[in-house]
């Protein structure tokens, strides 16, 4: 998974990326810096925090 950052004119910049698992197709975050990630094949989700930038 890759987190982007997309700044006002448009341009996109990599913001840092992370391992999840082989199918997880689906992704929801929420304001405390969480983002969930589902494991279709585990039947898992997985949970990641990221700092603010």
């Amino acid at each position: 998974m890759a987190m982007i950052a997309i700044s006002s004119t448009g341009a996109a910049k990599l913001l840092g990326q992370v391992t999840t698992v082989k199918g997880a197709h689906c992704a929801a975050a929420d304001e405390s810096n969480h983002v969930y990630v589902c494991d279709p094949n585990g039947g898992r989700i997985l949970v990641f925090t990221d700092s603010p930038r």
